[in-house]
């Protein structure tokens, strides 16, 4: 998909919108501790039961809309199981959406060992040469 720099910059905004994605959960359930606190309103079982009593000063919810609810958890399982069923467990692979996603742990883990690995050929070559270097120094002193 992408390749060399464009990668690594993929990579660098994937992992912004995901840590803005955590940083939004925890503030909307910040939020509705807040609010429950705050205004004495148990709003967080609103969003499980759908059902709202009125304080007076808001109207209370008319309908729960329990069919629209059960589509929406369909869709969510659906989604989940083509996840589930796309997904290739010995390449770590998922085929999503007509694309090839790897596993970033997978790629970085690769990443990683072909960087020490070349770091080690450095560290080799470097020695080597140190070594060349020194026994040549030590001839000219022996002549």
């Amino acid at each position: 998909m992408a390749q060399g720099n464009n990668k690594e910059f993929f990579e660098e905004i994937h992992e912004l919108f995901a840590n803005a994605f955590v940083i939004t959960v925890v503030a909307h359930i910040g939020g509705v501790i807040f609010h429950t606190l705050r205004h004495k309103d148990p709003i967080a079982l609103s969003m499980v039961t759908g059902q709202k009593t009125s304080d007076g000063n808001e109207p209370a919810i008319q309908s729960s809309r329990p069919v629209i609810a059960i589509l929406f958890l369909i869709l969510i399982a659906a989604f989940g199981v083509n996840l589930v069923k796309n997904y290739d467990s010995t390449t770590q692979k998922l085929n999503a959406f007509g694309l090839s996603l790897c596993s970033s742990v997978r790629q970085r883990t690769k990443m990683k060992m072909m960087a020490q690995a070349t770091a080690t050929t450095r560290v080799r070559v470097t020695t080597m040469m140190m070594t060349m270097t020194s026994s040549r120094e030590s001839h000219k002193f022996d002549s």
